[in-house]
């Protein structure tokens, strides 16, 4: 049993932190991925790469969860500066990040639809379950609440002195260039990796607080998270 807790949850906080980019990257650099915007051609992509299909999933399912931990320990950083952006964000990324995670797991059933079904039969019933209005509000809710809560935060962490000013854009530059973006790896690679800027910075910050003399605005920094 560690000595000091909260030390070692800071710890703990910092490996999710530098975990979760690393396992989002790889799992779309690992995905295949489809030249045109179809179900059709997403399943053909997936009938011919299943096992990087496959692995890709597990990647990413991982690499969301972990951005829950993330989510709380850049509210954590907070403390009592921030509050109402904090409570937001950490609200909003909870869902978004467990949403994306349990959206991705879906990546398993396609992957048997094109094992064991024709084409044919494989695109109508993707299409049956992608017309399910509670398979689509959950999977356009995940990445747009999970943004909006890391957007929250980093405008939390920003006013605390925490996180440059320059951070501020990073996250809606990517975005923007994810809509600018043809079909393909680049879109979530950009995104993913700006994501991944701001989570090293917050983990840079987390591990400032384990020195005992470091502070903040002044005042001690104690995370309690």
């Amino acid at each position: 049993m560690p000595r000091d807790p909260i030390r070692f949850r800071r710890l703990l906080a910092v490996a999710s932190l530098l975990l979760a980019p690393l396992l989002t990257i790889v799992g779309v650099l690992v995905a295949p991925f489809e030249k045109t915007s179809t179900n059709a051609a997403y399943l053909e992509v997936v009938r011919e790469n299943s096992a990087a299909a496959e692995i890709s999933a597990v990647l990413l399912h991982f690499g969301f969860l972990l951005l829950v931990p993330c989510v709380w320990a850049m509210a954590g950083l907070l403390q009592q500066r921030g509050t109402v952006l904090g409570n937001l964000g950490l609200l909003l990324g909870t869902l978004g990040a467990i949403g994306n995670s349990g959206v991705v797991l879906l990546g398993f059933a396609d992957i048997a639809l094109v094992r064991e079904l024709s084409p044919g039969e494989a695109v109508a019933v993707y299409d049956r379950i992608d017309s399910s209005w509670g398979f689509a509000l959950s999977a356009i809710l995940g990445i747009p609440l999970l943004g909006l809560g890391l957007l929250f935060l980093i405008v939390g962490l920003w006013r605390a002195a925490v996180l440059p000013v320059w951070s501020l854009a990073v996250l809606p530059a990517a975005l923007l260039a994810g809509v600018v973006l043809p079909v393909g790896r680049w879109a979530p690679l950009v995104l993913f990796g700006a994501v991944s800027v701001i989570l090293l910075q917050v983990a840079a910050a987390l591990l400032r607080t384990l020195r005992p003399e470091e502070s903040f605005g002044g005042a001690p920094f104690n995370v309690r998270a």
